[in-house]
């Protein structure tokens, strides 16, 4: 098994389940060193998601690899901060900067519900709530910001560094009810953030892009669409052109090209992970 990433130190955020998690394992068989962090560690059972060990640091572990787990609400700055020096104290350093943390508070075929779960909430952008509003700006865009600024402090003293933002199609595609537009406009703002902060840091070496996947299959789809789930999955599959619908190890394969030495000359793009869903109109994430 090749491991090109041998001797370098990788953050993912958002790694306890889904996509991260799926970068987070991708990364440690490439041999990096790899910190997961998360909200919550144990994110995984609330979605039913199996693990091969443990804990998500343990499947790192296993590939030989050295691995931790930090703990953090990253929409505070200081935990943010915190996350990065962990990282840096305990790994020896940060080569790489995956963010994943976020995500909306629904699958892709259900509205997100109220706090006591039993009503959907109106996401449009002329009623969303505020509360949802700011929530969904704080988990998808302030989580980035906090943690490329940690991160960029450090890299900058390193003269290298890779990051890697997760957004959406929804970042560029408008859902015809106009519903998740908290979601659409924090994404928005990811993309964007993504290139300013590429045109910043590029002088000092380090390459920013972003990845806006479409739709993908996690535990969480699942569960969340429940009996609908395959009804859903098909019809949805039968209008992309690639015919399926896309996996984590999608996007942590095309992360693994964001970070290597094979896009050493790109930065500041956002690259679409959708099967070309975009193409027809379909995907709209």
């Amino acid at each position: 098994m090749s491991t090109p990433l041998t001797g370098q130190v990788a953050l993912v955020t958002g790694a306890g389940r889904g996509i991260g998690r799926a970068c987070a394992l991708h990364l440690a068989r490439l041999g990096a060193r790899v910190a997961v962090s998360d909200l919550n560690l144990n994110s995984a059972a609330e979605f039913g998601e199996k693990l091969s060990a443990p804990t998500v640091v343990d499947e790192c572990l296993a590939y030989g690899t050295e691995a931790t787990g930090i703990e953090a609400d990253l929409t505070m700055r200081n935990e943010a901060e915190d996350a990065v020096r962990t990282t840096v104290a305990v790994l020896g350093g940060l080569d790489i900067l995956v963010n994943c943390a976020g995500g909306t508070a629904a699958s892709p075929g259900n509205a997100p519900q109220d706090e006591g779960g039993s009503q959907p909430l109106d996401t449009r952008a002329s009623r969303m709530p505020e509360d949802h509003y700011r929530q969904q700006l704080s988990g998808n865009l302030t989580t980035t910001v906090f943690t490329c600024q940690a991160a960029a402090a450090v890299m900058r003293e390193r003269g290298r560094g890779r990051i890697v933002n997760i957004s959406s199609q929804a970042a560029t595609r408008v859902h015809p009810s106009g519903r998740l537009a908290a979601y659409s406009i924090a994404k928005a703002a990811t993309s964007h953030y993504t290139r300013v902060l590429a045109a910043e840091l590029g002088p000092d070496g380090i390459r920013v892009n972003a990845i806006a996947p479409g739709f993908i299959v996690t535990h969480r789809t699942v569960v969340q669409l429940g009996s609908g789930f395959e009804s859903w999955r098909d019809a949805t599959a039968a209008h992309v052109p690639l015919r399926r619908i896309g996996t984590p190890e999608d996007v942590a394969k095309v992360t693994e090209f964001l970070v290597s030495e094979q896009s050493a000359y790109i930065t500041g793009q956002v690259i679409t992970v959708c099967g070309g869903g975009s193409l027809s109109g379909v995907d709209r994430a």
